[in-house]
């Protein structure tokens, strides 16, 4: 796993607010482009004092890289937020080849409890015996030597699901 790793992240976070909706029982705003806001607003009071949020919980935020990879937002998507990040990419050797990512906005520091969620589905499985997956999902330091702080993959279906992942760093 690369640096590009923790970038990930983004999409977690994005997950851990329409987590925290449900939790909080908010109700989501009239203008989709707004349920994002509300619930990030929610998640923001409920944290403890100590707490923070390292990024961008907006789909509209997330970076790719590498060559095999192709990307487009989609903003009519019946995503939280009504934009969603298309991603079409092919498996290949190494799981630094192609990614998705976004940079942390604050430091991680030995100790640090990092809670990461985020929504996502398949827009087609590759077969009825394969599974769509997101592979080396998590944090990770974003210079050598790339140690991950937390991750896994993660298999999807055809269907929105909530994600989530926790650690110690």
């Amino acid at each position: 796993m690369d640096k590009t790793m923790h970038n990930i992240i983004k999409i977690t976070l994005g997950a851990a607010l329409l987590l925290t909706q449900s939790v909080l029982g908010t109700a989501l705003a009239a203008d989709k482009s707004k349920e994002v806001d509300l619930i990030y607003s929610k998640l923001v009071s409920a944290l403890p004092k100590e707490g923070a949020i390292m990024i961008s919980p907006y789909a509209d935020s997330l970076q790719t890289f590498g060559e095999n990879i192709q990307a487009a937002f989609n903003r009519e998507s019946d995503a939280l937020g009504g934009v969603a990040l298309e991603v079409k990419t092919n498996r290949s050797k190494n799981p630094w080849d192609a990614g998705i990512f976004n940079v942390l906005g604050a430091p991680i520091e030995e100790g640090d409890v990092i809670y990461m969620a985020f929504f996502a589905k398949a827009l087609a499985l590759p077969s009825a015996d394969d599974a769509a997956v997101i592979k080396n999902v998590g944090v990770q330091k974003g210079s050598e030597p790339y140690t991950t702080v937390i991750g896994r993959d993660f298999n999807l279906t055809t269907t929105w699901q909530s994600f989530a992942l926790a650690g110690v760093a």
